[in-house]
Parts: structure tokens; sequence; C-alpha cells
């Protein structure tokens, strides 16, 4: 991860607050440019810690329509819990 960014612009899609409406916000995603000229999307607390990192994307766009996917899907994921044997789940690719 880079110490340090070039750009960063808050995504504004269907925030109420771009509008000039009061929209209590407690999390935010944040697309920035790593010094390597890759894109990446962070999301942020209301104190502004990462809560998400997004993988590296060629481009801007890419980084924020991959955004968009997590917005618009995170009110339909489900929570799972942990199974019986306590291990957490194998989701992440180590490949």
């Amino acid at each position: 991860m880079a110490t340090a960014t070039k750009k960063a612009r808050a995504m504004t899609g269907a925030n109420p607050a771009a509008k000039g409406e009061f929209a209590p916000s407690s999390m935010e995603f944040l697309v920035v440019e790593d010094n390597g000229g890759k894109y990446h999307w962070t999301l942020l607390d209301r104190e502004r810690n990462c809560l998400a990192l997004s993988p590296r994307f060629v481009s801007y766009e890419q980084a924020e329509d991959a955004a968009g996917v997590v917005l618009a899907g995170a009110a339909a994921a489900r929570l799972d819990r942990r199974p019986a044997n306590g291990s957490p789940p194998d989701v992440l690719n180590t490949a």
C-alpha cells in the first residue's frame, strides 16, 4: 500500500447531501489514486478510519464502479457466523 496519494475524490453518486439536502452519513467511499497510478476505493467511517480497502484498478471509473457494486449490494448482504469449530470461513483468494 502506498504511503501517499496523488488524487482523492469522494463518491457522490446518489448522496442526498450532494444535492444540498441533509443526510447523516456514518460511512463514505473514497476513490484514491496511489503512487503507482492505480486506483482503489476505501470505505471510511465517520472518524475517517478505514473499514475496507479494495484491490487496485486501472482507472478511477473502474474503482468507482466497483465501489458502487459494493454499495448497492451491501443492504442485501448476509452476516454469516463462524463455523462451530471457531475458525473463520475460507473466503480469501491466496493464489
